[in-house]
Order: structure tokens, then sequence, then C-alpha cells
């Protein structure tokens, strides 16, 4: 799983960005207050997300998808500044 930054937008949000690896999907989660991750995002395969729920403060991971639907481990938590 690539590195992700998380960076909150100053009217609301948070925009994901990671470098994609080609023919691979991915999927955003945002870790709730009791770090269990929530999916927010489709199956993706740009490396660019945007949280419109997100604010500073809060905690993504990122998963990738193979072909054949297996998912990774997910990637370390980022926390969005």
């Amino acid at each position: 799983v690539p590195e992700m930054r998380a960076v909150a937008i100053p009217n609301g949000g948070v925009r994901l960005i990671w470098k994609p690896e080609p023919g691979v999907q991915y999927i955003v989660y945002r870790l709730n207050e009791r770090e269990v991750p929530i999916q927010i995002s489709d199956p993706i395969s740009t490396g660019v997300f945007t949280d419109p729920d997100g604010i500073s403060g809060s905690s993504y991971i990122l998963r990738a998808m193979d072909a054949s639907g297996n998912l990774s481990p997910p990637s370390s938590p980022v926390v969005a500044r």
C-alpha cells in the first residue's frame, strides 16, 4: 500500500493523496473515535480522494484491492493537518 498524505482543506473536508499503482484500486477509510475504520470511498484507481466530512485531526487508512477483489493489509494511519 502506498504512503498517503492527508491535508485539511480550509473551507472544510480533507484531501487524501497517494501514488497509485497501475491496475490497482484503493479504498479509503476514516477511523472513528474508537479507531474503527469506516469505509468512505468506493474502489478508486486514482491517487486522490476528498472526504467532504473530514476535519483537521481526522485519521485515515488506505487498502489496495487487486483485480480479484483481494484486499491488502491497511496502511499506517495518517492524520489530517
